[in-house]
């Protein structure tokens, strides 16, 4: 129970602490404009898109492999 309670604390303590810096607001500019937060600096379009292809294909090979692994159990 204690280390429970801790860990409750904890991550509201770390909510918190990221509302005060507007973290949810960054991340969405980020994610749909590609504004680097805390610059004025935005990336374009194009490296955006190669980012999120990258992503995509990280997270399909990790889910084609774990598929695989599920269907080769003896």
């Amino acid at each position: 129970m204690k280390k429970t309670l801790t860990l409750v604390f904890t991550l509201a303590a770390c909510m918190l602490i990221l509302d005060t810096f507007n973290a949810g607001h960054a991340l969405a500019a980020f994610i749909l404009a590609g504004v680097i937060p805390g610059t004025n600096i935005t990336i374009s379009a194009t490296a955006m898109m190669m980012l999120y292809a990258v992503i995509a294909g990280f997270i399909l090979a990790r889910l084609a492999s774990a598929t695989r692994a599920q269907n080769h159990v003896a």
